[in-house]
């Protein structure tokens, strides 16, 4: 299937999305992995994750941590 799109009115992560891509880092994982460890997340907590993109992050943070995340884009 082919996706065609305006790069004038397009969000980044769609552009992303059509190479491929599901997972936006900055910072790469070191770096994600260095903020769940400030984060120190307990199970049980509700944890608020901004622009949320695909939901990756906040899908491996509840598994891994067993806490409630909200998504917001």
């Amino acid at each position: 299937m082919t996706t065609t799109l305006s790069f004038a009115t397009v969000l980044g992560h769609q552009v992303l999305a059509a190479a491929g891509k599901r997972i936006l880092r900055p910072g790469g994982k070191a770096a994600t992995k260095q903020l769940f460890t400030w984060a120190n997340f307990q199970p049980g907590e509700t944890v608020l994750e901004l622009a949320a993109s695909f939901g990756e992050s906040a899908i491996e943070i509840a598994k891994r941590f067993n806490v409630c995340v909200v998504c917001r884009r």
